[in-house]
């Protein structure tokens, strides 16, 4: 099914990529041994951010049986981030990635057994669909798998595959986290292509944002070429993009490539 950035994203693929990210992220919860700890560039403890992931999926399994609405975009996430994990009192390292295994796999089946055409109202945006809550979901697998994974000294590697499934999920929903004060009053264009993955234009104005489908010769102010991987941890805030860009996992060209650099600085990181 296509989302609203017109990437087409296998259903049955993005279901298995998150199994198998549960699966792993649950392995790196089960090697916590003090919860207390703190994790790595969060202000949470080891044991709230699992309890947050937890959280997380079983907030997706009861949208998508239509209760409630999606709250990816909403000012006040954070809060309610913290609100979730603290009602989930549950902190033994081994029982959450129980836990979290359990309601992975119940959430995988109740998104294959949806329509097709299945879509669910947000909060703030459009309808979503079954694809792109699936690859939102894995991205905060992938994501907190790596801030766990780095704060225990665990290896983490990310797929190209499994990158580019969470690239296409947040892109369809990126619009919403647009950084009013940094954005506003200023137009620029970017063609983003993922390497191996989806390839869009985005178009900043005045404080707004809008995701097109990439075209060939559409015309834009400055190009990227981006590993995937690299890409996502650049974009929620883990690791700074003068590494990459010395790696060549970053590259960027065309009229403004300078403004490659400020792409990050327009968006904000729930």
């Amino acid at each position: 099914m296509q989302d609203v950035s017109g990437i087409s994203i296998d259903r049955a693929r993005a279901l298995a990529a998150t199994r198998a990210a549960g699966d792993r992220t649950a392995d790196v919860i089960a090697a916590i041994r003090d919860p207390k700890a703190p994790t790595q560039g969060l202000g949470w403890a080891l044991g709230e951010t699992a309890a947050h992931l937890v959280a997380s999926v079983r907030y997706h399994r009861e949208w998508l049986r239509g209760e409630g609405k999606i709250d990816y975009g909403v000012p006040g996430l954070p809060e309610l981030n913290n609100r979730a994990i603290d009602e989930l009192e549950e902190r033994e390292p081994a029982r959450l990635a129980e836990i979290l295994r359990q309601e992975i796999e119940a959430y995988v089946r109740a998104a294959r057994d949806q329509a097709a055409v299945a879509t669910f109202p947000a909060e703030v945006g459009p309808a979503l669909s079954v694809e792109v809550m699936t690859c939102v979901y894995l991205g905060e697998l992938v994501v907190h798998g790596y801030d766990i994974a780095r704060t225990l000294g665990r290896p983490w590697p990310i797929g190209r595959v499994e990158a580019n499934l969470v690239a296409s999920g947040a892109l369809a929903i990126l619009p919403q986290f647009v950084e009013p004060t940094a954005a506003r009053g200023g137009s620029v264009s970017y063609e983003l292509r993922l390497r191996g993955g989806p390839r869009v234009v985005m178009r900043f104005s005045d404080g707004t944002l809008a995701v097109e489908p990439g075209a060939p010769g559409v015309r834009v102010d400055c190009r990227i070429s981006a590993d995937p991987a690299a890409f996502l941890l650049v974009a929620y805030g883990r690791v700074g993009q003068w590494g990459p860009i010395a790696r060549g996992q970053l590259q960027a060209w065309g009229r403004r490539p300078w403004a490659a650099l400020r792409l990050t600085s327009y968006l904000r990181n729930p």
